[in-house]
């Protein structure tokens, strides 16, 4: 009897979606190998069985050879476009797809996605959708970007034969690149902001791999398009399913390219989340007086209502996350968006670890942390939503910013003319400013565009290390409220960067302020005993 030789694939990048691409296809009969450039990577032992071939470090040129019979390569998150595997399985016409691509191959019918997307808010929205709609008793899983590998989901969804199950992933620009069928039901932009242009060529690139999400959609799936966002206004042909539409502007009427049969509108008014409906096929032009209005939600009864996760960005997380539930629920579901449980799914939310949160209080300092803020529009939107938060509560507050880390930049002059366009939306706030840290390896960019703003932010600093700027911050906070005993200073750690300039994440840099808060407080606590 013959021997049926088996079909191999190969994995780049042995990190954890990688990792779980390899388990995946090794369960659906193919031989895999897997390549990282990280010459001493330690995989668990179970992973001896999964492989038939490992290449870790530089890859020796016989290798080269073996991928032209390869059926697929497929390629992890954290890996560079140019890579040398990516070229030349690409001269050699293999096709090259991201971890998304290829758990999605393995997802049984009908595929129920729906995917989020955005330079932020992401990781928020895909876990309060989930969370509605589990609570809702939707059989829902949660994967993708926000630390569940998609082919891990799949993997466990096909071994368990699960029936008619909806994935909620939040996915990224870097799984986007790679993928040429990925289909979601509902796609989610929340926004796009200059971000990853260490990786992408050019920003064109970067707005080019989200707006993919849009790209294999059938005309009667769904596009959330955020008419609040310019380059995803500039951008409205790549759509061409029934739409979600969000705004915060007053508008009569809205032109699309493309002809939906339905359109949603979401709005949000005095508190009150306000959900509209319109059906139509005749015409590009959008009459917003003919929608009706189907759903509404006041916000002010909700109990966290005082807290931070009713201002700023939180807000459009919430709004965005109603929208994305209702539209389901109703759709594929053919139930409505039950107010009770919305409730009750918001007033139990507490935000992801190391995103801006309620501050912790120390005599008269109050210390934010918003670790996971690696952009500078992450940066603005956190720092105005802290701004919004506290002038809510009326306090009498001046404020120190501590940014820095790793610039997801090209150049230096990227970074700091990206950085001085943000900053145009503070400057209303600049007289609420005792000054701005900059600490890691993006500091000098970070002060220099401070510095060049025309706007008197107050003292500017520039220091090598998160501890040094904590230190600098604290000392700048005392010498203040010596000579304003009735104030308070709010030291709010935002970096605006990623974390790889000092640590391996921005969770570990979030612990570290963290600790570095704590040690403050036992400090101050000893001192008034």
């Amino acid at each position: 009897m013959a021997r049926v030789r088996k079909i191999t694939v190969g994995i780049l990048g042995l990190s954890k979606s990688g990792l779980a691409a390899a388990k995946l296809y090794k369960a659906k009969g193919f031989e895999v190998v897997g390549f990282d450039d990280n010459p001493d990577i330690r995989l668990p032992q179970e992973y001896n069985h999964i492989f038939k071939d490992l290449y870790l470090g530089k890859q020796p040129n016989y290798v080269f050879n073996e991928i032209k019979n390869y059926k697929l390569l497929i390629v992890s998150p954290g890996i560079p476009f140019d890579h040398e595997v990516i070229r030349i399985s690409k001269s050699f016409k293999v096709p090259v797809i991201s971890e998304i691509e290829a758990a999605y191959k393995f997802l049984p019918e009908p595929k129920n996605i729906i995917s989020i997307t955005g330079t932020n808010g992401k990781s928020t929205t895909t876990y309060l959708v989930y969370q509605i709609l589990k609570k809702h008793n939707v059989n829902s899983f949660l994967g993708g970007n926000i630390g569940i590998p998609f082919s891990e989901v799949v993997l466990n969804i096909t071994n368990e034969n699960i029936q008619n199950p909806i994935i909620v992933l939040e996915v990224s620009s870097f799984q986007l690149k790679f993928t040429n069928n990925f289909r979601s039901k509902i796609s989610v932009i929340t926004n796009i902001k200059s971000d990853h242009l260490d990786r992408h060529s050019s920003f064109e690139d970067y707005v080019n791999s989200k707006l993919k999400l849009f790209k294999f959609q059938a005309k009667k799936d769904f596009s959330f398009i955020n008419l609040n966002d310019k380059i995803i206004s500039c951008n409205l042909d790549k759509v061409n399913s029934n739409v979600l539409l969000y705004t915060n502007n007053d508008l009569s009427e809205l032109y699309l390219p493309n002809i939906p049969k339905k359109a949603y509108l979401l709005k949000f008014k005095n508190n009150i989340i306000q959900i509209y409906f319109s059906s139509f096929n005749t015409q590009n032009s959008i009459k917003i007086d003919k929608f009706s209005l189907c759903f509404e939600f006041d916000i002010s009864t909700l109990k966290k209502y005082q807290t931070l996760l009713t201002n700023g960005f939180y807000r459009e997380n919430i709004l965005i996350s109603t929208l994305i539930s209702y539209v389901w629920l109703e759709n594929y579901e053919k139930i409505k968006l039950n107010k009770e449980i919305l409730k009750e799914v918001l007033n139990n939310f507490e935000p992801l670890s190391y995103r801006l949160d309620n501050f912790v209080q120390i005599d008269r300092i109050l210390f934010f942390n918003d670790s996971k803020a690696t952009n500078f529009h992450a940066l603005i939107s956190s720092l105005k939503t802290a701004i919004e938060y506290m002038d809510k509560l009326k306090i009498d507050y001046k404020l120190i910013l501590l940014s820095g880390g790793y610039l997801k930049y090209q150049k230096e002059e990227e970074a700091i003319q990206d950085l001085l366009n943000n900053i145009n939306e503070i400057k209303e706030h600049k007289d609420k400013f005792i000054g701005v840290i900059g600490f890691g390896k993006g500091a000098n960019c970070i002060i220099s565009a401070f510095a060049k703003s025309n706007s008197d932010f107050g003292y500017l600093y520039s220091l090598s290390s998160v501890e040094y700027a904590f230190e600098k911050a604290i000392n700048v906070a005392k010498d203040y409220l010596n000579y304003n005993p009735d104030s308070k200073v709010a030291i709010l750690f935002i970096p605006g960067a990623a974390s790889f300039d000092q640590f391996k994440s921005a969770e570990e840099r979030g612990k570290f302020f963290d600790n570095l808060v704590n040690n403050f407080k036992n400090h101050f606590l000893a001192k008034i005993k």
